[in-house]
């Protein structure tokens, strides 16, 4: 069960230190807000409905349902709650230079009246943060992939150095142009191969992470692997996109029109060496399914 797992990692967060002898430069507080505001929600949703939760937490998050997204406060706020809890928890994440937007992403599993019971149901979750104008974080997408259970309990791996805090840049807009042009490529290519889609592109593969429908996360080396067994074409439709105020972190979010049954995709990118390089896909369905 993750509940006795979300209680010490709860403690850990709310123990890091509020404040530091020197001002730090780096995003890591920003980072380590970001994680609590998931394991907030995830507790609370482990002593509330689903229905509850989601409604509360993702009113203004976008999420993929019945074939098209909807925010959270319209998916959820005239839907009865009904029995079941669904358990989760941060295992990795991500954040811009600039500390304003991010993402969290782990395992879920779905208990069918309370966490007493066994699970039956098993995924990984990814949310995307940004800060509001009020400089808290809020979710702005959640989603993610179902799979088998996992045979073996995954860690939470968090880095052990954080980046140098950038301020807004004044080529931000340019920066999220170049960022559709990205994308615009990619799907462009895509509609070939996937394969040929990705290369060009692809992030550092410690940083490389892809989540399939019905498969587990293919991280690093297995998302490299995956990908040169993806020579299937598929189309995307772009819906919608931001990026971080420093322009080096930036999301598109969008349809998957390949199968008869309407699917989604999010991209996470980061701009390195004036590049935007691939490093989060969400991908479902399977396009290799």
């Amino acid at each position: 069960m993750f509940l006795p797992l979300l209680i010490p990692l709860l403690g850990l967060l709310t123990s890091w230190p509020s404040a530091t002898p020197k001002p730090d430069k780096t995003v890591k507080t920003d980072f380590q807000q970001m994680v609590a505001a998931e394991v907030t929600f995830a507790a609370y949703g482990s002593q509330h409905s689903v229905q509850d939760a989601f409604g509360r937490f993702l009113s203004r998050a976008w999420m993929f349902s019945e074939g098209r997204f909807q925010t959270g406060a319209a998916l959820y706020a005239n839907q009865p709650e009904k029995p079941g809890r669904l358990l989760w928890r941060p295992v990795h994440a991500g954040i811009a230079a600039s500390g304003d937007l991010g993402f969290t992403t782990g395992p879920w599993e779905f208990h069918p009246v309370s966490t007493d019971d066994k699970p039956v149901d098993f995924g990984d979750f990814f949310t995307l943060w940004q800060k509001n104008s009020a400089g808290a974080w809020e979710a702005i997408y959640d989603g993610g992939v179902s799979h088998a259970a996992y045979v073996k309990p995954t860690k939470a791996v968090w880095p052990t150095k954080y980046p140098t805090k950038l301020p807004a840049s004044v080529d931000t807009a340019r920066f999220h142009q170049t960022l559709l042009a990205a994308e615009s490529a990619f799907a462009q290519r895509s509609r070939l191969s996937l394969r040929q889609a990705y290369k060009p592109v692809l992030g550092a593969t410690e940083d490389l992470r892809l989540l399939r429908e019905g498969q587990l996360p293919y991280i690093g080396n297995g998302a490299r692997a995956l990908i040169e067994t993806s020579p299937r074409p598929v189309q995307f439709s772009l819906l919608r996109s931001g990026i971080s105020a420093a322009g080096d972190l930036g999301y598109t979010l969008g349809y998957q029109e390949t199968t008869p049954k309407r699917g989604f995709y999010l991209h996470v990118w980061r701009r390195t060496d004036a590049r935007w390089l691939l490093i989060v896909e969400v991908l479902s369905p399977n396009p290799a399914g």
